[in-house]
């Protein structure tokens, strides 16, 4: 409900006031002095404030004025007589006026002057109201504006990955063909890169060394012949770091499964190590080798397609794959360079 407070020194006045509003469809209030009206401020929210020019102590430019103060959306009208004129102005200039209302007054004109304040108070909070609500509805489509470009480019970086992915594929075919290393080797490769195209790993995201050697025992539980598979860890700590952790996760899981253990091969032994090396202040390089013991699959290892195919699709990224002859067999160094967080 609205509320509308009439302020004047002359309790006459105040008294013809009430009986003249007693059908209105808001709440009166009523005051004898400035003082009064503000006290009654700070525990109303007034809509309208009528207010005679001429009181004691607070004349009405000066209520009018701390009224504008307290709540400057309180619309204000003013009561005065003809001689009162410069006030008027005063008043206009300092204050700003809704209406003047020329003593003596008519109640009905009165009543609609102040049925048409109140409707100016109500349009304007419900403008508010809307320009706010507005803002808030244009922040909104501002953040799935912004949201919708962040998918975007996420869809063309995935959609690049892809690209790069599908290519490497392609170039790996045509090695296996040049070298004439039969289709099981084609239809291996597509499968490893269905695999990845579907897991979408390509993106950097934060790990640590220790979960990496939780993630190498987890897949070694995936292979029934594993008490010949020893793990490893040479220098790690806490530090996080920020990196393509899934891509290597899947490169190393490839490389065990489709190249090392292929068709159920068992070796003397598989050593698994984890390496975490400070580069600078900000970066490290975190090196992953797989020592395969062996004395007969040491030329399959080195020359398998799978290996051709992830060291062309991970060197975009960031990560290296070398393979190298040892004495007793064969090394795979996967190696990652990190952002420390």
């Amino acid at each position: 409900m609205n509320k509308v407070l009439f302020v004047d020194d002359e309790i006459n006045i105040l008294n013809a006031l009430r009986r003249g509003v007693i059908d209105e469809e808001y709440k009166a209030f009523f005051a004898t002095s400035g003082q009064t009206a503000l006290k009654i401020l700070e525990k109303q929210k007034i809509n309208v404030i009528v207010a005679d020019m001429r009181m004691p102590g607070m004349d009405g430019i000066k209520l009018l004025k701390e009224v504008k103060s307290i709540d400057p959306d309180i619309v204000r009208i003013v009561l005065s007589g003809y001689a009162q004129l410069p006030q008027i102005i005063v008043a206009v200039n300092k204050v700003g006026v809704f209406k003047f209302i020329l003593k003596p007054w008519d109640i009905n004109e009165l009543l609609e002057d102040i049925r048409a304040a109140l409707e100016y108070y109500n349009l304007k909070s419900e403008a508010e109201k809307l320009k706010k609500n507005l803002r808030k509805t244009s922040k909104m489509y501002d953040m799935q504006l912004e949201l919708l470009q962040d998918q975007t480019l996420l869809y063309k970086e995935n959609l690049n990955n892809v690209s790069i992915a599908s290519k490497k594929m392609i170039d790996t075919i045509k090695w296996i063909v040049k070298n004439e290393m039969g289709m099981a080797y084609i239809d291996h490769i597509g499968k490893i890169h269905r695999a990845l195209i579907n897991e979408f790993i390509f993106n950097k995201e934060l790990f640590t060394t220790e979960q990496m050697m939780q993630e190498f025992h987890n897949y070694i539980k995936n292979y029934s012949q594993r008490e010949h598979i020893k793990i490893g860890l040479n220098r790690h700590s806490e530090q996080q770091y920020r990196g393509n952790y899934k891509l290597i996760l899947f490169t190393f899981n490839s490389i065990l499964k489709d190249v090392v253990l292929e068709e159920g091969n068992i070796h003397q032994q598989i050593k698994i190590l984890l390496d975490e090396n400070k580069s600078d202040e900000q970066n490290a390089n975190i090196s992953t080798y797989l020592v395969i013991n062996t004395d007969k699959e040491i030329e399959r290892i080195m020359n398998h397609p799978v290996n051709y195919y992830l060291s062309m699709l991970i060197k975009p990224y960031g990560l290296d794959i070398v393979i190298q002859e040892e004495k007793n067999g064969v090394s795979i160094h996967l190696s990652m360079r990190a952002e420390k967080v």
